[in-house]
């Protein structure tokens, strides 16, 4: 058997599945789209029990191969954390009382931009491309299922909201929080760190355990140029004032890393690590061109001398072990033509990034 103790104790509720609730947030990369939703039941369809009946099978499930390719990296993976699950076990139907990881996804609603996403994620981008409905908000049916079946789960261990920007869901957000039963061990939030919400904060403070993810991919400039729109001494200042004023909340810095961040990976570390319970440093997958594996090898060697962390060295050993193509690297500068052209010229933040890049 495929073992993932996300696909029988997990669920990922979005707008953007369109039909179906996926087992986790990693999956919904390779996801097809679907017809609208329509309630029918969250906890056992029809995308979610094929996986399941294909890891009963022992076959790697459909939409797994994120999982499969941070193993082959780091021999470590989201599946292979026994974090949020008593086990891996798989079952092909579930009830409520086996969630135990639930991420919801209320909207794309945000005031960033960033480089390294899409329109997914955030509504501005949707219009600057010229969507026909760039505003995407959870269906109606959908939330009300979930809110009807969030009391039952009684083994719940941890629920994530992300975005979209979160705190700009404040409405639906804390009516959802009502519904959350008393016995979930952590309630997290995923923030770009640009907006101080009281009303949610005061909140999140209420439960057993809160974790408020902050998006900090690097700091200063490298913040600004990959946090399109954000301004690096608002999201610090907002940093501080809640580790100030919350001193329930848990501070958790999620870093992602790409080659124009890379850079400022050392300094970062020892700028934030005062202000962060917990810092996560992933390395960016999709889209591919951002990848580190575009930066020139001396660089990536040098920063790898500065560097401690086994993790972060095996993912920079991977990039110099696995160089882009050059067809990637075309499409980074590509890419920051296409930004450039939208006022966000990559050398008024990262001017040195031609002694960067390949």
């Amino acid at each position: 058997m495929f073992k993932c103790g996300y696909l029988s104790h997990g669920m990922y509720v979005s707008f953007g599945l369109k039909g179906d609730v996926l087992p986790c947030c990693y999956a919904s990369k390779n996801t097809p789209s679907g017809k609208k939703y329509k309630t029918t039941n969250i906890l056992n369809g029809p995308l979610v029990t094929k996986l399941r009946k294909q890891a009963l099978e022992n076959k790697v499930p459909d939409i797994c191969d994120g999982c499969m390719k941070k193993e082959e990296i780091t021999g470590f993976s989201p599946r292979l954390s026994n974090y949020y699950f008593n086990d891996n076990t798989v079952k092909e139907v579930i009830s409520e009382e086996d969630v135990r990881y639930i991420q919801v996804k209320l909207s794309n609603v945000c005031n960033f931009q960033c480089t390294i996403c899409s329109a997914y994620d955030s509504h501005l981008i949707g219009k600057e491309e010229g969507h026909s409905n760039p505003l995407q908000l959870i269906d109606d049916d959908l939330y009300n299922e979930l809110k009807e079946k969030l009391p039952k789960m009684s083994n719940l261990q941890l629920i994530i909201f992300s975005g979209g920007e979160t705190f700009y869901n404040s409405k639906k957000l804390i009516d959802l929080l009502d519904y959350i039963p008393d016995t979930v061990k952590t309630v997290a939030m995923h923030t770009n760190g640009s907006l101080f919400n009281k009303p949610i904060l005061d909140r999140l403070n209420e439960f057993k355990k809160t974790v408020l993810s902050f998006s900090f991919d690097g700091s200063g400039r490298f913040f600004e140029y990959q946090r399109r729109n954000g301004k690096w001494n608002i999201a610090f200042d907002n940093l501080k004032r809640i580790k100030e004023n919350y001193s329930k909340i848990f501070l958790q810095c999620n870093n992602t890393i790409t080659n124009t961040t890379l850079i400022n990976l050392p300094d970062f570390i020892k700028e934030m690590q005062p202000y962060f319970s917990e810092m996560n440093i992933h390395f960016i997958e999709h889209p591919e061109y951002y990848q580190i594996n575009t930066v020139k090898p001396e660089v990536l060697k040098e920063i790898k001398s500065k560097i401690n962390d086994n993790m972060i060295i095996k993912n920079i050993d991977y990039a110099l072990n696995n160089p882009a193509s050059d067809d990637s690297v075309k499409h980074f500068w590509k890419r920051v033509l296409y930004l450039n052209n939208k006022n966000h010229n990559i050398e008024n933040f990262i001017p040195e990034i031609k002694e960067i890049i390949r």
